[in-house]
């Protein structure tokens, strides 16, 4: 019965409070979410599997690379493993499977450059390309504000770091010895676009509920929305989105894109199963808060005024699910 007056009073808030109305539906359970149900939808939200061509990843966070063969001089540069003796000598603290070399390559990529961090985190790696004797890759990369409002640092830092892809043989011809490599980089978001996600810590346990929600916070609105969902209202700015999920994906999220046509307030976030996310780990988070002005100036996203009259709430998860070992 409480989760039921729960339900009630949170549709009762974004219907006469925020005119805000989600679409009916059927009823879904949300227990067995995860990277295999694609296409599943709830009442108001789709959870869909995004097709990608990275490769596989190997973990690297208790990997040390030993060898000396990487130029000690700032650049990019690639080393195509093919057996497992020779991955087992150059680096300390991991056993890899023989049979992974039966159809694949290891391969070992060097950053070694200076740049400014700030939240940028490395998704994927893929295209591995040798043209005219010339190798490229193309790395993609995305903004993410680890916890509630961490610091960005300043300034440049160096960077010497080595990543670990398996590429099947059948992509790549094999080389001896180092290579250079250019890096193409590109953001999965734009950063000029959309600043990453707040997460919005609450006092009460959110309604249990199949439903998402995204409600416009105003002057006028955010004390009564603070003290009917319990949350923190430092957290909750006007002229930002509240947006409730039903569950916490694994591994880190991004909010994507935001669209408002016909009335339809569409939220589009993307998943990152193979991403740790401290802060998503350790919290129990449910709601998140989001701009809706542009990262670079003070135009709108989407504009609040257009929110007034009343609107349908569609939340779309793209879950990219990078294999690793």
């Amino acid at each position: 019965m409480k989760k039921t007056l729960s339900l009630v009073l949170v549709i009762i808030l974004s219907l006469a409070l925020l005119s805000a109305c989600a679409p009916s539906s059927t009823d879904t359970s949300t227990d067995t979410i995860n990277e295999d149900n694609e296409g599943l939808s709830l009442p108001n939200l789709t959870v869909v599997n995004k097709e990608h061509s990275y490769y596989t990843t190997i973990k690297d966070s208790d990997i040390e690379y030993i060898g000396n063969d990487f130029p000690s001089e700032r650049g990019t540069y690639i080393k195509l493993i093919d057996t497992a003796s020779e991955f087992e000598a150059c680096v300390d603290n991991y056993d890899i499977d023989e049979s992974i070399f039966e159809d694949n390559y290891v391969l070992a990529l060097n950053i070694h450059l200076s740049f400014t961090l700030y939240t940028w985190r490395l998704l994927g790696c893929h295209n591995l390309k040798c043209e005219d004797g010339e190798y490229s890759i193309d790395l993609d990369y995305y903004s993410q504000n680890e916890g509630n409002g961490k610091a960005y640092p300043d300034g440049d830092e160096e960077v010497n770091s080595v990543k670990y892809y398996l590429i099947p043989k059948s992509e790549a011809n094999s080389f001896e010895g180092i290579k250079s490599v250019k890096i193409n980089t590109k953001p999965t978001v734009d950063p000029n676009y959309i600043m990453p996600c707040r997460y919005v810590d609450y006092r009460t346990a959110p309604p249990s509920s199949q439903n998402a929600y995204a409600w416009l916070v105003t002057k006028e609105n955010k004390e009564q929305i603070a003290k009917m969902l319990g949350v923190c209202d430092y957290d909750i700015r006007s002229n930002r989105l509240l947006i409730y999920l039903p569950f916490e994906p694994q591994g880190d999220i991004k909010l994507a894109n935001l669209e408002l046509k016909d009335n339809v307030l569409t939220v589009i976030f993307e998943n990152y199963t193979h991403m740790d996310n401290v802060y998503l780990q350790e919290n129990d988070v449910k709601y998140y808060s989001q701009d809706i002005m542009y990262a670079m100036n003070e135009e709108y996203i989407i504009d609040p005024n257009e929110l007034s009259n009343g609107y349908d709430v569609n939340i779309i998860i793209n879950v990219i699910n990078v294999p690793y070992i």
